[in-house]
């Protein structure tokens, strides 16, 4: 029904559709020319991830502050453009068309992977809140569904794609798709018609503006609760990090079968997503996000002791839909729980904790494997996933009682 009445939420899932595709050609090619290319390592492929966090987590605060004070869709418009502009350079660098002096590939690719973080803080800051400005409050939870819907379409397609094309042509054409699919996107974002924003004071002096976020999300047991289950479940359970070394040393497979591991659990992801925007889960939420985070670091268990590309293949993708679940969840309550002033810096500090799970757990990843080999490096972060989950189940009770039917 949402979409099918308002255009400027399906220019947004369109948007989100094509720019998510890229980033995920662009993220794909990134970590194969690395590990093949220049370092096969998984310690290698772990400091890709804290190259791009690092001043992700370093100025996530400070584009939270300047979402809620500036025009969301234009800082959105801007970082896509960067990213863009990073992609050409990918493609002049695979091509041999650019020498830049006494920096080797790997380097170059350690250089754009953090520009890559930099523009990251600001479309995390600024994306999720600008949802709010498009669609009514009670259809938020729906929205949110297929926000997510259009990036799992996106990572589906966008490492099988990225993963195919390295593998049969290397990657060069794969860049220049990566370049179109962006140019897509802002197009798309041009033509989305957004309501009024309320802005945060800007008299307001910065720190004391970022402060306020702060203390709102430590006041917020629920909010605080699932940014924490996201941060250390995740942290430790990162296992897909690890997916070209796993795949390449342990189930002996060609990169072009990387591409369709690491698709396993978008696919997963989405037909959960499309399930999810029929039966939104507004009975027992907060238990459900908890058995999903706990399902999820059972199934990295089972990753990690896996042998054979079916088992794996099916392990990942049970592993989307558990995460898909939690992925809904946890952006409902952060667009209904948040007023649309502190949004921007709210979704800061969650795209705070969203990084430290995500690009310093690959790191984590890649430390642990390297100190006590890749199986069982993948075993014991599934493990601490599980533990966390319990631990905060305990914890944090008016999570665990939290009804998503109460705030529609």
């Amino acid at each position: 029904m949402i979409l099918k009445h308002n255009i400027s939420f399906r220019y947004y899932i369109a948007a989100r559709l094509f720019i998510m595709l890229a980033l995920h050609i662009q993220m794909t090619i990134v970590g194969l020319q690395l590990y093949y290319e220049y370092d096969r390592s998984a310690y290698a492929l772990g400091l890709l991830g804290l190259f791009e966090a690092a001043p992700f987590i370093v100025l996530s605060l400070v584009s939270g502050y300047v979402s809620d004070l500036y025009n969301r869709k234009t800082i959105w418009m801007l970082s896509i453009f960067g990213f863009f502009l990073a992609s050409v350079f990918l493609y002049a660098n695979a091509n041999k068309l650019i020498v830049i002096a006494n920096l080797q590939g790997k380097e170059v690719l350690y250089a754009v992977t953090f520009f890559l973080g930099i523009l990251r803080a600001f479309t995390a800051a600024a994306v999720p809140p600008l949802l709010s400005q498009i669609v009514e409050r009670k259809y938020i939870a729906k929205a949110s569904t297929w926000s997510a819907t259009s990036w799992y379409i996106g990572g589906i397609a966008g490492p099988a794609i990225g993963a195919y094309i390295y593998g049969t042509t290397g990657a060069s054409f794969s860049y220049q798709l990566n370049c179109a699919c962006f140019l897509i996107g802002l197009v798309l974002i041009g033509c989305i018609k957004t309501s009024p924003q309320t802005k945060a004071d800007a008299r307001e002096a910065i720190f004391t503006s970022i402060a306020q976020g702060v203390k709102f999300v430590l006041s917020n047991k629920i909010i605080l609760g699932a940014m924490s289950l996201d941060m250390l479940g995740v942290l430790f359970g990162d296992a897909i990090a690890l997916l070209p070394v796993f795949s390449d040393k342990v189930l002996h497979l060609a990169p072009e079968f990387y591409g369709y591991l690491r698709m396993a659990p978008t696919i997963g992801a989405l037909l959960t997503s499309l399930v999810l925007a029929k039966y939104t889960p507004l009975h027992n939420t907060g238990n459900k996000l908890l058995i999903c985070m706990a399902c999820f670091g059972v199934l990295n268990i089972l990753m990690g002791l896996s042998t054979t590309y079916y088992t794996t293949f099916i392990v990942l993708f049970v592993s989307g839909m558990a995460d898909n679940v939690s992925v809904v969840i946890r952006h409902c309550i952060m667009q209904l729980m948040t007023p649309d002033s502190m949004r921007g810096r709210v979704s800061a500090i969650n795209s705070i904790f969203i990084g430290s799970s995500n690009e310093i757990g690959a790191y984590e990843c890649g430390l642990v494997a390297r100190a006590i080999g890749l199986v069982p490096a993948i075993v014991f972060g599934g493990s601490v996933t599980v533990l966390v989950a319990i631990v905060i189940a305990i914890l944090v009770p008016t999570l665990r009682k939290f009804e998503l039917k109460n705030y529609q």
